[in-house]
């Protein structure tokens, strides 16, 4: 195509956030999480991978992903996709937690999930 054609027709770039904390614990009192998703989409970000902090927040992660591939919300241009896991510093060591109750908890995760993880992880 030539330079004049391209000019015509301007590039559309959409996003993918490959990183966000979309949980209202996360959020705390500082706002909520379909606000954030709003200015996300005005900014272009078409798309998210939400991650958790620790095993409670798989079950929120798992409803916002299962409302957003519904479209039920004002927000279905923007697809939410999560990962379970747990950040660093929150990190279950064996002492904690067994390994048997870890892989139960991902287990659970997986099971009551109509939309499940796309990634195991935090970072």
């Amino acid at each position: 195509r030539s330079s004049v054609d391209r000019a015509e027709s301007p590039v559309k770039l959409e996003f993918f956030d490959s990183h966000v904390h979309a949980t209202s614990a996360a959020m705390g009192s500082s706002g909520d999480v379909d606000a954030v998703l709003a200015r996300a989409l005005h900014a272009g970000i078409r798309a998210v991978l939400a991650v958790s902090v620790t095993h409670a927040d798989w079950p929120e992660l798992a409803t916002r992903a299962a409302q957003m591939a519904k479209c039920d919300s004002q927000l279905s241009e923007i697809k939410v996709f999560w990962a379970a896991g747990w950040h660093p510093w929150s990190v279950p060591t064996a002492e904690d937690r067994g390994s048997e109750e870890i892989a139960r908890q991902l287990e659970i995760a997986l099971d009551e999930s109509s939309v499940p993880p796309v990634a195991l992880g935090e970072c």
